[in-house]
């Protein structure tokens, strides 16, 4: 789609820096939103967000789990660098282990929030931080307060209720009244209603220039399970409604399951969407608007029925037999709704509204992107493995990637070491624990990966070397960006396990 773009400035020689808000969500995938195509959501306020700004497509995390996702998108570094390989379990999780007290991220490698730092901005994290437990830490090695946030409300774990839930303010943790993302959207938007009172105080006679930019980290509990109790506007909406599951040929698929987790899924996602419009509200009352931008994105994303499982890269077969709990019920996998999320970038005369980005991203393009988007230097350390998708922000043709890396060690419920590379027609797969489980898909015939082409013999003769020769080129690709980033699989073996 073409746009008009609205400005000439790149953003490094604007006079001014953009304030920030970043609205970062746990398990919600592309597919839960109008703007991506399902037309059964009701996400009136990130419709909004897209119609104003750009939507990127193909937007990938590079792990499909809570912690060493959200480690990546800090650091632009992948999970075996941050050596952050599962979601981290709290002291209090079934699956801690005292080896968990020494995983997180203790300030050695850079944020980006750390950087923006830096250079002048003032940082508030409110929500879900999950990268690293700092609560029998006498040094709180682990806490946001070291990673480039001034200030931080909100989980000390991965989890809390949805109702009434314990959050940590001012370092001491209490119970608070009420649901968990009305409370954070509460602090998120009594941060910016003070910053516009200070902008206005400002403009009335004092130098506007000297006001610092800041920045407000929004991480949503929602739409994580468990998803009750929801409020009754949200959970209404979808009550007498029957939503559309994925096809799949999965024997034994429990379908009625599967609706009522729909439901209550998509309910959550509304709720979410309401959070995003107090935002919008907040940014308009204050005066806030033009100069900042708005950011919407989610760690990973979610499966409802995808292939016959559901949840996330630690998937759960949905099937009657392992809604029993007989049998295997677990399925790690790098599959496309596991990876795909949303990501939504509005910044008023500066991004055309209404662009729609094709290009394949990574959550660790963030880090380059928002120094380069803020004017920010690029830090002695460097930003990671991604790169700025800022030039495509601003409708600027500029050589781009044509693959996008995955992986994932699960270390908890089950045992997996993934390895994925996800081209613009071919997806190449590589599992080194269970090598029968690795694939090959050709997403352009098959967007569903239902018929993998490792195991594809009766393909016609043409199209057979057409993938040998396709697959032989995507197993060396993968194979030198894991050597890229020094894998740790590789000191085990020097080929890919097929």
């Amino acid at each position: 789609m073409s746009a008009t773009i609205l400005t000439t400035l790149p953003p490094a020689t604007m006079s001014s820096k953009p304030n920030i808000v970043f609205i970062y969500v746990d398990d919600q995938a592309a597919w839960t939103i109008g703007a991506y195509g399902n037309a059964e959501a009701h996400t009136p306020n990130l419709d909004r967000l897209a119609r104003e700004g750009a939507l990127l497509e193909n937007c990938f995390c590079s792990t499909p789990v809570c912690s060493p996702a959200r480690a990546a998108m800090m650091t632009g570094r992948y999970s075996t660098e941050t050596r952050v390989p599962d979601f981290i379990p709290n002291p209090k999780h079934p699956a801690y282990t005292p080896e968990w007290a020494d995983i997180g991220l203790d300030g050695s490698i850079p944020t980006w929030p750390s950087v923006l730092a830096e250079h002048g901005y003032t940082n508030a994290l409110v929500g879900k931080w999950h990268i690293g437990d700092w609560t029998q830490d006498p040094q709180r090695r682990f806490h946001p307060c070291r990673n480039g946030y001034e200030s931080f409300f909100g989980l000390t774990g991965g989890g809390v209720n949805p109702l009434d839930p314990e959050f940590e303010e001012d370092g001491e943790v209490r119970t608070f009244s009420g649901y968990c993302d009305d409370i954070l959207t509460d602090q998120a938007v009594a941060f910016l209603d003070a910053h516009g009172r200070e902008s206005n105080s400002s403009g009335q006679g004092g130098d506007s220039d000297q006001q610092k930019p800041f920045l407000i980290s929004l991480h949503l509990r929602q739409p994580h399970s468990p998803w009750e109790p929801i409020p009754a506007s949200e959970k209404e909406l979808f009550a007498d409604t029957t939503l559309t599951l994925p096809e799949t040929d999965v024997p034994d698929v429990d379908t009625e399951a599967l609706h009522e987790r729909m439901r209550l899924y998509m309910s959550a996602v509304a709720g979410v969407d309401r959070m995003v419009g107090r935002v919008f509200e907040a940014l308009d009352r204050n005066g806030l608007d033009d100069d900042t931008l708005f950011i919407f994105s989610a760690d990973h994303g979610y499966m409802m029925g995808h292939n016959g499982l559901w949840h996330k890269g630690n998937g759960i077969w949905a099937t009657r037999a392992s809604d029993n709990e007989t049998g295997n019920r677990w399925q790690p996998n790098l599959s496309e709704p596991s990876l795909r999320v949303p990501a939504l970038v509005r910044w008023p005369g500066r991004i055309a509204p209404g662009l729609r980005l094709p290009q394949l991203v990574s959550d660790v393009d963030w880090f380059p992107t928002l120094l380069e988007l803020t004017g920010c230097p690029t830090p002695a350390s460097g930003t990671g493995r991604g790169r700025s998708f800022a030039p495509l922000l601003f409708g600027k043709s500029t050589p781009w990637r044509d693959a996008v890396y995955s992986e994932y060690d699960m270390c908890i419920y089950a045992r997996a070491r993934l390895r994925a590379l996800r081209g613009e027609r071919w997806k190449l797969i590589a599992d080194f624990r269970s090598p029968w489980s690795s694939a090959f898909y050709d997403l352009e015939k098959d967007p569903g990966e239902t018929a993998n082409l490792l195991g594809a013999g009766a393909l016609s003769p043409p199209y057979r070397e057409e993938v040998k020769q396709a697959l032989s080129e995507m197993a060396d690709r993968l194979l030198a960006v894991m050597r890229g980033h020094d894998d740790p699989l590789l000191k085990q073996a020097d080929a890919l396990p097929f």
